[in-house]
């Protein structure tokens, strides 16, 4: 059974080897519950972090969601975490609370890679690509997610690396030994004229061996997070400014996060009502305090720090 001593003794320890990690894994499980069982609404990521497939469902709206540039937006989600503290009850108490914090990160947006390879480098891709532009479509674009549908099915891949070749250009030979392009494949086994035959193909490793697909042929999937190397400054600099927001709205966005993972109040959360658990609407108030400046000793005075 567990109880205010055990609670105390478990995570209030002051050898803190002796503090029991379990408790706090065990309600984090709890919290988490809501984001894991749908993966199509939220992304999970470490250290508490989550973040809405959908935030307009859940009050946010486009200016939450800015466009950074290059295919690339910034989501909105909480980290989360649990900390014992005293709680208002003072010196003594150690009550389990729930930490959360509004967050944004930038992700890849969920469209065709046809669309995510024109906007990281300004091109309408109807012309061959210079070398310089391969390399940025592979920096861009390598290790992420797409799928293709064209086998009536989709079928996943991750993108090994950008090919300096064209739908155009590639040619393989069939099982018959005929010799032919890609681009002449597509329109005679799957009656698809392609639209880009001179943009570079994506590269897949598959099965062991290399293949490659033409770029508007593949979708996107979403909640892919964009890496550091992957912004650029000009993207950094939209990233940080849309962060930064006022005190009032950032604590509105903290709300509109737990309420979209039913953490504002523990009412409509069947895992935590079933893990006997119960989570207070408002939050903590805690009374800020104006700190004295410190003094400074040295060896026959002291120094008084002025404000």
């Amino acid at each position: 059974t567990v109880n205010d001593k055990l609670l105390r003794d478990c995570t209030a320890n002051s050898d803190l080897t002796k503090n029991d990690h379990t408790i706090y894994q065990l309600l984090e499980l709890v919290f988490n519950q809501v984001a894991v069982k749908n993966p199509k609404e939220y992304a999970n990521f470490e250290n508490g972090k989550t973040f809405l497939n959908h935030p307009w469902k859940f009050g946010f709206t486009e200016r939450d969601c800015p466009d950074v540039g290059g295919g690339k937006r910034l989501y909105p989600g909480i980290q989360k975490s649990v900390r014992f503290i005293e709680g208002p009850g003072g010196r003594n108490y150690n009550n389990p609370s729930l930490i959360i914090d509004a967050k944004k990160a930038a992700f890849h947006e969920d469209i065709p890679l046809i669309e995510k390879a024109k906007a990281l480098i300004n091109d309408d891709l109807s012309r061959k690509l210079s070398d310089i532009a391969v390399r940025r479509l592979h920096h861009g674009m390598k290790d992420l997610w797409f799928y293709t549908k064209h086998t009536g099915y989709e079928s996943d891949h991750q993108i090994a690396g950008i090919a300096e070749f064209t739908a155009a250009e590639m040619t393989f030979e069939t099982p018959n030994g005929k010799t032919v392009s890609i681009m002449d494949y597509f329109e005679a086994k799957y009656h698809i004229r392609l639209n880009y035959p001179n943009a570079p193909l994506v590269r897949v490793r598959e099965r062991g061996r290399n293949n490659s697909y033409p770029m508007e042929l593949g979708w996107l999937r979403p909640m892919q997070r964009v890496t550091i190397s992957q912004q650029t400054p000009d993207q950094v600099h939209k990233t940080t400014r849309s962060c930064a927001v006022p005190p009032g709205e950032r604590q509105d966005n903290i709300v509109r996060g737990a309420r979209a993972l039913s953490l504002f109040g523990s009412e409509n959360n069947p895992y935590v009502e079933n893990a006997g658990l119960y989570i207070y609407r408002e939050p903590v108030k805690v009374h800020g305090r104006l700190l004295p400046p410190p003094n400074i000793k040295y060896q026959n005075e002291t120094a008084h720090v002025k404000d």
